[in-house]
């Protein structure tokens, strides 16, 4: 039995004895391992080694010498989880760099690389018997590996739900009482800051503004056609597609999707109070749109993406709804850099729009990626959703 136990700080690694009584207080440890900044350590299973990763790689370590065995070189970025097989022949890491590396203890080779998720790798684990490897990651999946091919057997997405979940409890409590207080500005004086005219709102009926929370103002960029269809993922209580049925007239066709319930039965009163008839609202997810392929001239949005888990699905769907020669013009919250992964973890700043970013340039490469073209932004500044010095307002275009 190891009677030894490994303490993390921000700049060392010290190793304390186990054989402590519960009101002990110690303050020298057995060793210490002087290093950068460390996010997992992990003993082998034979206690005479320990494995370390953080901002300078990841590096096996003898534990009666102090001295690097081996220092296992191969990811891109910074090294977020270790661990060791069951025999200690091995040892398995996850990275910034969206991978997972398997290593050869006593060479420090890196025997095979786990490519699949779509972020940051967090957490990382062998089976007993080691013929499998399982990898968590900020995508909000997990995937079990085959540790000898490579392969990946299988992902699991559940994780997702339990955000979809929270969003949608939330803004429902945006729509039932608009009144209560956020940490995310909410209302018409928010309207009104993000450019919406106050002679326009004065016109309406004030539940189309008093539950206002997009991330900006797409209005001026969006310009739908006369005759064209068009769907707002995230329409909430309707103040966006009043302003897009006066522009597609009676001839053009709106759906408009919200997660919560509320804000489509917001909305519905509320286009209902206007006359605007050509519209039909789906309580759906934006990953799950529920319209046929290319059914609609225009995809618009004003702050749905960042509130998704999985950003890359609901730009497939977005993709996949339109019609060939469509367009998708939105407002979103985009990041100059990535978050710390302590706000990223953070549900209050997912609602806030800032906790599910992505960078700018990552954004841009997703939709690419997915296969719009002629992706552009518009207009990019701040307001009152963009609080996080990182944070920016971005409207974006692209086209199918």
């Amino acid at each position: 039995m190891k009677t030894q136990g490994i303490v993390l700080g921000v700049a060392c690694l010290a190793i304390f004895s186990n054989a402590l009584r519960a009101e002990d207080v110690v303050t020298e440890p057995i060793r210490t391992f002087g290093l950068g900044l460390l996010y997992r350590a992990a003993y082998s299973p034979d206690g005479q080694h320990i494995a370390t990763c953080g901002g300078g790689g990841a590096f096996l370590w003898d534990v009666n010498t102090c001295e690097v065995v081996c220092t296992l070189s191969g990811h891109t970025s910074t090294v977020l989880s270790i661990a060791f097989s069951p025999d200690g022949t091995q040892v398995l890491t996850g990275s910034r760099d969206k991978t997972a590396k398997l290593w050869d203890t006593t060479t420090g080779e890196c025997i095979r690389t786990f490519a699949g998720h779509t972020s940051y790798v967090t957490c990382v684990a062998f089976s007993s018997d080691a013929t499998k490897v399982l990898t968590g990651s900020s995508d909000y999946t997990a995937k079990l590996w085959d540790a000898a091919t490579g392969d990946c057997i299988c992902t699991f997405t559940g994780h997702t739900c339990e955000i979809k979940r929270a969003v949608a409890e939330k803004y429902s409590q945006v729509a039932e009482n608009p009144d209560a207080e956020f940490n995310f500005p909410v209302g018409r004086q928010f309207a009104e800051s993000v450019g919406y005219p106050a002679e326009l709102l004065d016109k309406l009926p004030s539940t189309f503004s008093e539950s206002f929370t997009g991330a900006g103002n797409p209005q001026p960029y969006v310009c739908p056609q006369s005759g064209e269809t068009v769907l707002d993922l995230g329409c909430g209580a309707g103040l966006d597609l009043y302003l897009y049925a006066k522009a597609v007239g009676e001839t053009g066709k709106l759906y408009g999707l919200d997660l919560s319930k509320s804000m489509i039965d917001r909305a519905a009163a509320n286009l209902e109070s206007a006359g605007i008839g050509n519209v039909e609202l789906l309580n759906a997810s934006a990953d799950s749109v529920p319209l046929p392929d290319e059914s609609v001239n225009l995809v618009t949005s004003n702050g749905i993406y960042n509130l998704a888990p999985d950003k890359d699905a609901v730009m497939r769907e977005a993709y996949r709804v339109l019609k060939a020669g469509g367009r998708t013009v939105f407002a979103e919250i985009v990041l100059k850099a990535p978050l710390p992964e302590e706000i990223r973890k953070n549900m209050s700043d997912w609602f806030r729009c800032i906790g599910g970013a992505l960078p700018k340039t990552q954004f841009l490469s997703r939709m690419q990626a997915v296969g719009f073209g002629d992706v552009e932004v518009l207009w990019e500044g701040r307001n009152d959703r963009t609080g996080h010095p990182l944070a920016l307002c971005v409207v974006i275009r692209a086209r199918k």
